[in-house]
């Protein structure tokens, strides 16, 4: 089908204002209170654990009105200091089949390797 949208990407800690928005997101897959599950994203720094996320930027409007579509959580792994754990990954099943995840996971491979 093709991307009919730039997704933009980021960690989560340099956009705090998407939490929540993340946090609804991962839980229509995981389900925990919306409270622990952003005091969970909003502790992630830029040290791993890192939250990425992924939005449709929203022409014209404030920065907390975008919306975010894709999240990844990258962990190290203890046992080998050049390794990590790609723990989640989701794409909102709305823009799911039109590349969004694939971008994603080359941002965190990028991302991880920077």
């Amino acid at each position: 089908v093709g991307i009919t949208k730039s997704m933009e990407i980021g960690p989560i800690h340099q956009n705090l204002e998407l939490v929540h928005q993340t946090a609804l997101l991962i839980n229509k897959h995981w389900n925990l209170p919306l409270d622990r599950r952003c005091e969970s994203l909003e502790k992630t720094k830029e040290t791993f654990p890192v939250a990425l996320i992924g939005w449709l930027p929203n022409e014209g409007c404030s920065p907390n009105e975008r919306h975010v579509i894709a999240h990844c959580r990258l962990m190290s792994v203890v046992e080998h200091a050049d390794a990590l754990l790609i723990e989640t990954v989701i794409v909102d099943p709305e823009y799911r089949g039109k590349g969004y995840g694939k971008i994603l996971m080359t941002y965190a491979e990028t991302y991880a390797a920077a």
